[in-house]
């Protein structure tokens, strides 16, 4: 009863407070559920496995395109019914006999790393002005404008569903979004209703950057997991000592390899979306009790929670799922099957319409013309190591082999990895028919990212692992010879990695990781580009049904971060972008607006030049076309 009344006691605090003081709620609102949920048995792992049931929640109830409403009303009564689930948890037999966790070492070491990245990734947006923020994006990363359209559309519509001013479908309708309804709810938990869209350029920039380190922390708390629990078989007092070598591994390739590029290049839904498959495999297949125990409810949710991140991924589940369902099957037949029925079921009927989504949004008429589609994408990838990456599979069966853990734990270790490889393999053809080198390929080098991402941890592990064992047969200085070597071995690997060639710091190779906190404090060396685009937004603002076109203007993509700040951006506003002569100007591209506004019944555009001759040239191509559908506008 003390448990209980302890639990509920901080449940009716947390809840009160999202109303009252959201700030502090949500403060609460964490510590509780590292807290009060029976599992887990540290604090780090006890957030993660309650992160990825609140982000699968959401999946559930806030789907894409969905008629959820998505407000501060909304988000608050989301909140407090899964407090009000945790704390009924607890009235379980079982939960009774679970120990809160005490806080550890790691827990701190994690909560500081988590923490300093993302200042180190905020910092460069922060205290400068929109058009700073704005320049910064634009070069940060193509998708950037993508999620935050998609982001900023939830916001502004209070739902997943997006309305246009054209009548066509909203552009970004068909891609998984849970990532931008977990931030459009909050922006309102914190912020409420009222931002526009120019106000919502930080939120997205915070709230990638939340998303970024929380997922890249839990990949971090798997290596220190791994390793501790790898030595605690063969040398239990040296468990907490290869714990904390394996989070200095990892901790040392986040800050200075490739990681950060993913979200210099806003990949922040597919990081996300590896590390829950990461995760929820690990912690479902941990133990034969765990996947019986953990895996029956964390498999599904992390499922369609990838689904809906980046939906290839589910395909790293499979291996987790299939020894859910051994486990739950070897302990009762009939449950076993009706979970495995119904894991698969749910699965394909989410995926086979987010994939049918897909497929109706870019009009291809079968499977193969799809994949054809997106294999001729060979641009736009993050820079990683394509080596390390096709090695990744191989370097996770071989630990899986070697290590001594129970056999859920080896091939639910291994699993991910090989899935995750196999879907670029999947790639493979779909770029083979389009006639474009599949190492060059836009998606097999992101599964194969996927594949480097998920496997770094238990290398990490393994690199732990192998130092402390190796150094307690070494005097103390062979060991501090052998720990020297191997640091520098390590950072001269990483050194090597994904260097800018036409720009090495002093002939020397660049650290990648220092290399992308420089990629994002170059954007505000081009503080105009920002400005332009403002003050595009700005002559357009009473025009909210036009898509606003900055003639003479840099090109496509300033023009799409121009349409997705003035107003919802339409899939028809979106090809007429694409398909404008860049830069746009000149007879040639005057021709093709008028042949876009003879295609396009309800396409409305507003020209906005640099200059009065610009405004002249426009006048004298469109002054006889319809005033409600073309207009210069001159600020």
């Amino acid at each position: 009863m003390t448990r209980l009344a302890w639990c509920g006691a901080l449940a009716v605090f947390a809840i009160i407070m999202l109303w009252v003081a959201p700030f502090v709620g949500a403060v609460l609102f964490a510590v509780a559920v590292a807290t009060v949920p029976p599992w887990g048995r540290t604090l780090a792992e006890r957030a993660i496995v309650s992160t990825i049931v609140v982000v699968g929640a959401t999946a559930v109830l806030f789907p894409r395109a969905g008629s959820t409403p998505v407000n501060d009303v909304s988000v608050r009564v989301f909140l407090t019914i899964v407090m009000v689930v945790l704390v009924a948890m607890n009235l379980l037999p079982k939960a009774r006999r679970m120990p809160f966790p005490r806080p550890r070492l790691i827990d701190g070491l994690l909560l500081v790393f988590v923490a300093t990245l993302w200042l180190l990734l905020v910092t460069p947006f922060i205290g400068g002005t929109t058009a700073d923020v704005i320049s910064g994006l634009y070069f940060a990363g193509w998708d950037n404008h993508g999620h935050y359209t998609t982001f900023a559309n939830t916001y502004m519509s209070e739902s997943t569903t997006w309305p246009t001013t054209d009548g066509s479908v909203a552009w970004n309708q068909w891609y998984p979004s849970l990532h931008s309804t977990l931030w459009a709810l909050g922006t309102f938990l914190f912020s409420g209703a009222g931002l526009d869209r120019v106000g919502l350029l930080i939120p997205y920039v915070q709230w990638s950057a939340v998303t970024f380190v929380i997922s890249i922390g839990a990949l971090a708390w798997i290596a220190t997991e791994f390793a501790e629990r790898w030595v605690g078989r063969v040398a239990r007092r040296r468990a907490m000592w290869a714990s904390g070598v394996a989070f200095g591994v990892f901790a040392a390739w986040v800050f200075l390899g490739s990681p950060q590029f993913l979200f210099n290049a806003g990949f922040t839904n597919f990081v996300m979306g590896v590390a829950l498959m990461g995760t929820a495999s690990y912690l479902a297949v941990r133990s034969p009790r765990g996947a019986r125990t953990l895996g029956w409810f964390i498999v599904p949710l992390a499922a369609v929670a990838t689904i809906g991140l980046w939906t290839p991924l589910v395909l790293g589940l499979v291996p987790a799922g299939v020894i859910v369902a051994v486990a739950m099957i070897r302990h009762r037949v009939t449950l076993g099957v009706i979970w495995l029925v119904a894991t698969v079921g749910i699965v394909l009927v989410v995926s086979a319409r987010q994939l049918g989504d897909v497929l109706s949004a870019g009009g291809q008429e079968d499977a193969a013309e799809f994949a054809r589609n997106i294999g001729e994408v060979a641009v736009g990838m993050a820079p990683f190591n394509v080596t390390a990456a096709i090695v990744a599979p191989i370097a996770a069966v071989a630990i899986a082999v070697l290590v001594h853990v129970p056999w859920t734990t080896r091939w639910g270790l291994a699993g991910p990895s090989v899935a995750t490889a196999t879907v670029a393999l999947v790639f493979v053809p779909g770029a083979v028919a389009a006639g474009v080198w599949w190492l060059d390929s836009y998606y097999v080098q992101k599964a194969l990212n996927a594949a480097l991402l998920v496997t770094a941890p238990i290398i990490a592990a393994a690199v732990g692992v192998g130092l402390i064992l190796a150094l307690r047969w070494m005097s103390s200085r062979q060991a501090v010879a052998v720990t020297i070597v191997v640091g520098l071995v390590g950072l001269s690997t990483l050194g090597l990695a994904g260097t800018r060639q036409e720009e090495p710091l002093r002939g020397l190779p660049q650290f990648p990781g220092f290399e992308a906190i420089g990629q994002r404090y170059e954007g505000r060396q081009a503080q105009w580009l920002g400005e332009l685009i403002v003050a595009g937004v700005d002559a357009t603002e009473g025009l909210p049904e036009f898509a606003p076109v900055l003639w003479e203007g840099p090109g496509t993509l300033s023009n799409l971060w121009t349409g997705s700040i003035h107003g919802t951006l339409s899939s028809t506003q979106q090809v007429f972008y694409l398909s404008l002569p860049q830069p746009p100007e000149g007879e040639d591209a005057a021709a093709w607006a008028k042949e876009a506004l003879s295609a396009f019944p309800h396409l409305r555009i507003a020209f906005v030049p640099p200059t009065e001759e610009s405004a002249e040239f426009l006048r004298l191509r469109f002054g006889s076309a319809d005033p409600r559908r073309v207009v210069v506008v001159i600020d």
